[in-house]
Parts: structure tokens; C-alpha cells; sequence
């Protein structure tokens, strides 16, 4: 027999992942019962400008798995060493990503996992916040917070008709499609599915759980694949109080057209492989005609936004293309 390495180094090395640095968390036991996890990519800007505001408030540890093909945001994490681990991923891909920070968070035995997208800026007490929704609530798994810059929902009247949207707020409906459930409403409120930006979690609420490993790069709808999974055994709640901003960065994503190509096909396979949960593919392809028609009105009377929409048109149909290839067997 070989020499037994600790069960977080093998199941990283195992995945081609290294461990490249630890502060101050290098011991074998956490410093804290909750850990900020940021999954990112070629961002060392934005991850350094978020560390500097978790540096500056009272946060619990954090772990950034980065899949960069440098060492700028490791160096980002190396001025502010005191409670930071840099994981080193072997690809792309936030879902592969996101499941390396839960395999570090069970393996560490934290409590919590806080997951913010590396251009997310927490408001304020946001984990305090969440994690007193936690401790008011065993039964939850699951909570998310306020993302205050959401933009608003429009044309809803439409959308409701062709399954794009309901008036029911944070949930997924039977075409796929899912509904806003962060605005700030005022009150918290139990939802189906937690935006990627601002969701955190309960470990022993998520075991036996992991992120689709199949999805790559960008690796669209990854949090409401996850988070509804989970909420079809447990709660998940938006707390109201706990809010953010989400900066969207521009850098490293996906251009309209390939975007809206990328939600088609993923789309329709998650809606195929959850009709055991509601979903209907009948439904599925009423949004996507849906989607085509309002883009094409917008084209029409919204000029300035016209190439957009077009491009939405396009990249859905281009996906629609594939689907129905695919099915065919070209």
C-alpha cells in the first residue's frame, strides 16, 4: 500500500484539480462553520475587487476554484491570505467548478456554503443574513438572496401565454422557464429554484447532491438544475433580508446568438429528463415559438435593441436546428 493521502487531495487530484494555495485554512479543520465559494475564469480583476470587499467586512472563509489559464487571480488571492483557499480546476466549467468547491466544503466539514458569482457584491451583513434565515428554519436547505439590480420582467401578459413567465414568483414551469424570485418583495418567501449569483446551502440538506458535470465553459442553467432538484425533497427560501448586487461582468460570456443556441439545447434535454417533475416538451416548443414571435415584435418597434433581438431569434432557431437533427440522427 501507498502513502494514504488526505480524502480533499485525492479527490482533487483525482479530477486533475490542485490545491495550489492555502492561508491561514491550510489546517486540518475549518476556521469557521461557512465557506464563500467563487468558481471563476480569466476574471482576476473582478475576483480581486470582491475579495478587497470581503477583506473588509466580517465574512467567513472562502475558497475561489479557478479555472484561468494564469496565475493573476491566484495572485489576487495571495494579498489577502488570512482566510482564502485557491483551488486550480483542469477546465472550464462552472458546474465541474461548483462541484470542486462542495467536495472541498464537505471534506473540510462545513456548515454552509455560500456560492456569489465572482462579479456579485454582497450588501452589508448578506451572510449573517442568510445564515439567520439557516438558523430560523431546520427544514431548509436551500436560501437566496436579493439581487437589488435585477432588471424587471416585461411584455408579462404575453409571456404568461406562451409559458415564458407566470405571476408566480421563483419558479420553474412545465416549458422549462422560470420565474424572477429575487426581486425584493418585502418578505421571504419559499422558492423552487436559487439564482447561481447569491444561493447558499445547507451541506447536510444537500447530501447525495452534485451540479451537472456534463455541462461545459459557461455551463448555462447549472443553478436551477441544481437548486430545483433540491427543492423537489427540500425548502429553499429567498430572504429578504440579504441583498447584493450583480455586476455582470462582460468578460468570458457567451455571445447572444451562441447564448440563446446554448438555452435551447440544454433546455430541451433538462425538460426531457424532468417530465417526471411537470415538465412538458409540448410546453417547451410553445415558449420557443413564443420567444421567436415577441423577439421579432421587439425587432420591429424597439430599434435600438433590434440586433439583440434578432440575435435571440436566431441563436433559438439554430438550436431548434440542432434539436431536431440530433432526433433525426444526421
Amino acid at each position: 500500500m501507498g502513502i494514504q493521502l488526505p480524502l480533499i487531495v485525492r479527490l482533487l487530484y483525482a479530477g486533475g484539480a490542485v490545491i495550489s494555495k492555502i492561508g491561514d485554512m491550510g489546517s486540518q479543520h475549518a476556521s469557521s462553520d461557512e465557506l464563500v465559494a467563487i468558481c471563476t475564469y480569466q476574471r482576476s480583476h473582478e475576483v480581486g475587487a470582491l475579495l478587497q470587499l470581503l477583506h473588509d467586512s466580517n465574512t467567513p472563509d472562502v475558497c475561489v476554484v479557478d479555472s484561468s489559464n494564469d496565475n493573476l487571480t491566484l495572485e489576487a488571492c495571495e494579498r489577502y491570505p488570512s482566510n482564502i483557499v485557491h483551488i486550480r480546476a483542469p477546465e472550464p466549467s462552472l458546474a465541474r467548478q461548483r462541484n470542486l468547491a462542495l467536495d472541498y466544503a464537505r471534506e473540510k466539514a462545513y456548515r454552509i456554503v455560500h456560492f456569489i458569482d465572482d462579479d456579485s457584491r454582497p450588501i452589508d451583513d448578506y451572510f449573517q443574513q442568510i445564515s439567520l434565515e439557516f438558523n430560523r428554519r431546520a427544514d431548509v436547505a436551500g436560501v437566496g438572496g436579493i439581487v437589488v439590480n435585477q432588471p424587471p420582467v416585461r411584455q408579462i401578459s404575453a409571456k404568461r401565454f406562451f409559458l415564458l413567465y407566470s405571476n408566480r414568483s421563483g419558479r420553474i414551469l412545465k416549458s422549462g422557464r422560470n420565474t424572477i424570485g429575487h426581486y425584493d418583495s418585502g418578505t421571504s418567501t419559499d422558492v423552487e429554484w436559487l439564482p447561481g449569483c447569491a444561493m447558499s446551502y445547507r451541506l447536510s440538506g444537500i447530501n447525495g447532491f452534485s451540479f451537472d458535470s456534463r455541462l461545459e465553459g459557461y455551463s448555462w442553467g447549472e443553478d436551477f438544475d441544481f437548486s430545483f432538484r433540491v427543492s423537489r425533497q427540500r425548502r429553499l427560501r429567498i430572504c429578504h433580508t440579504a441583498k447584493l448586487v450583480h455586476e455582470e461582468s462582460p468578460r468570458n460570456r457567451l455571445k447572444t446568438r451562441d447564448h440563446a443556441r446554448v438555452r435551447m439545447i440544454t433546455l430541451h434535454r433538462w425538460v426531457q429528463e424532468q417530465a417526471c417533475s411537470g415538465m412538458r416538451v409540448g410546453a417547451f416548443w410553445w415558449a420557443a415559438a413564443g420567444e421567436i414571435t415577441l423577439r421579432l415584435v421587439g425587432a420591429t418597434f424597439d430599434r435600438k435593441s433590434s440586433a439583440t433581438h434578432l440575435a435571440v431569434v436566431r441563436g433559438t432557431l439554430d438550436g431548434a436546428l440542432s434539436i431536431i437533427k440530433s432526433r433525426s440522427g444526421e
